[in-house]
């Protein structure tokens, strides 16, 4: 039922109710495979198709995050994020630090990488004009 409201959710214009339906899904997907892995066994048709159900579940679940993200970090300031990076450019902070760029967001990482692709995790933090990842 969570999927259904984010689709209705994404017309309001209200990044708020797609980030609680997200999290509604999450809570779901990790009820799902913890009965499916306990219980599974018992049906194996509906533990593979439990399985990849959930696959697609959270699929969806990553993609609306990553919406919005994109169009609203600000509501990730303080949270713990994990997300594929593309950077577009490097810049050297004040302290020495190294930090990857794309757009008005930015990542932190603990050991300098180039700008390939890379997972950014940690917090969210809004500093120096940007939402960046600070890798811990």
């Amino acid at each position: 039922m969570a999927t259904f409201g984010t689709w209705a959710a994404k017309s309001t214009g209200n990044p708020e109710l797609l980030i609680q339906g997200a999290e509604i899904i999450d809570s779901c997907n990790r009820m799902t495979k913890i009965i499916n892995s306990f219980l599974g066994w018992i049906q194996p048709l509906s533990f593979y198709s439990y399985e990849h159900w959930h696959k697609a579940s959270q699929f969806y679940s990553d993609t609306l995050k990553a919406q919005v993200l994109a169009q609203n970090p600000e509501l990730f300031v303080g949270k713990k994020v994990e997300f594929d990076f593309m950077p577009r450019s490097i810049e050297i902070m004040a302290d020495g630090r190294s930090i990857l760029v794309n757009g008005p967001i930015g990542f932190i990482p603990k050991i300098p990488v180039g700008l390939e692709r890379t997972r950014a995790k940690g917090v969210m933090v809004h500093e120096y004009g940007r939402y960046i990842v600070v890798e811990q």
